[in-house]
């Protein structure tokens, strides 16, 4: 229930003794109704990434949420060109099973593809026009996300 809420603001932090702002989100305060909120973080270090949510009411008291974390390993693929002019490789330091999910920067899906067998390599881009989008790439190790751009 947001009654009398103001806000969610999200934080982050790489070793737990220090926390950074990344995005404050006004709350919809629809009172019992249910809201839905999204943030993505473009550039989260290699390793442990923790996060939790600073719940702030309209009168400045605030509370915080339970920490999560979250395991990124960027040193599992790489995406070469990026930016690219017709199409970009996503490849893997191993063959993998994955899921490929991009979206422009509204947030709609553009682009699907599972990969039924382990794969090394993947090419990218035909569907794309020109513009910046983001990759979530999903194997069982890891799920991560790029900012990749169509020139």
């Amino acid at each position: 229930m947001e009654t009398f809420f103001d806000r969610y603001e999200i934080e982050y932090s790489y070793e737990m003794n220090a926390w950074n702002k990344l995005a404050s989100i006004t709350a919809n305060n629809k009172g019992n109704a249910a809201s839905n909120y999204e943030y993505l973080h473009l550039n989260p270090v290699n390793g442990q990434n923790y996060y939790r949510l600073k719940l702030v009411n309209s009168d400045g008291s605030f509370s915080y949420s339970s920490i999560i974390q979250v395991y990124n390993d960027n040193g599992e693929l790489s995406i070469q060109p990026n930016p690219f002019s017709q199409t970009t490789s996503v490849v893997f330091s191993k063959p993998q099973t994955a899921q490929f999910l991009i979206y422009d920067l509204i947030g709609q899906l553009v682009y699907s593809y599972n990969s039924a067998t382990a794969i090394r390599k993947l090419n990218i881009g035909e569907p794309l026009s020109k513009g910046s989008y983001i990759l979530h790439v999903i194997t069982s190790s890891a799920s991560t996300i790029y900012k990749i751009i169509k020139e």
